[in-house]
């Protein structure tokens, strides 16, 4: 029957997801780009989140991304980065929705360079998901590298307290 919803698997440069943007976007499904950031607030390329996203919306201005998430990246890096005051700007509040959080605070050269992991374990994880919450409210949560069964139930079983608590139907459910 044809698929729902389209998704920018991790992007770690702006150029790279400008193209994903502009051919996603001429299908006519509505999509979202995950970009791959570091605890710098930075893509691998070195373009800010906050440009990264003005740049690729401007790319696609008849059919933006619905939103954008920050994947493969520790939630204490992402907030550390998001905390930047070039992005503490209201294009990244309203249009980063969500992450794929990893279990490792290495950046993704350390991890390329085949450094230990030294992996958080699931409540270690849990905790920074919702420091990261805290300071920015976002959407959508899940797991990346590292994460197994364990990492993702508490992460179902905090995101679904927040719903109840929120009173929506489900995780995600209303505005992106």
């Amino acid at each position: 029957t044809g698929a729902d919803v389209l998704v920018a698997g991790i992007m770690p440069e702006v150029n790279e997801a400008r193209g994903m943007a502009a051919a996603l976007s001429e299908t006519g499904i509505p999509y979202w780009i995950n970009l791959m950031c570091d605890h710098t607030g930075h893509l691998l390329d070195g373009t800010t989140i906050h440009d990264a996203i003005t740049r690729i919306d401007a790319t696609v201005p008849d059919r933006p991304p619905l939103f954008y998430q920050c994947s493969c990246i520790h939630p204490d890096n992402l907030r550390e980065g998001l905390e930047q005051p070039f992005n503490q700007t209201e294009t990244v509040r309203a249009r980063l929705r969500g992450t794929y959080a990893n279990t490792s605070r290495l950046s993704p050269s350390q991890i390329a360079a085949g450094a230990s992991l030294h992996p958080s374990s699931p409540t270690e994880l849990l905790s920074a998901l919702q420091r990261l919450h805290q300071a920015f409210p976002l959407k959508f949560y899940g797991g990346c590298c590292g994460t197994d069964d364990r990492h993702m139930r508490l992460i179902m079983e905090w995101v679904s307290r927040l719903t109840r608590q929120a009173g929506q139907e489900r995780p995600g459910s209303g505005d992106f």
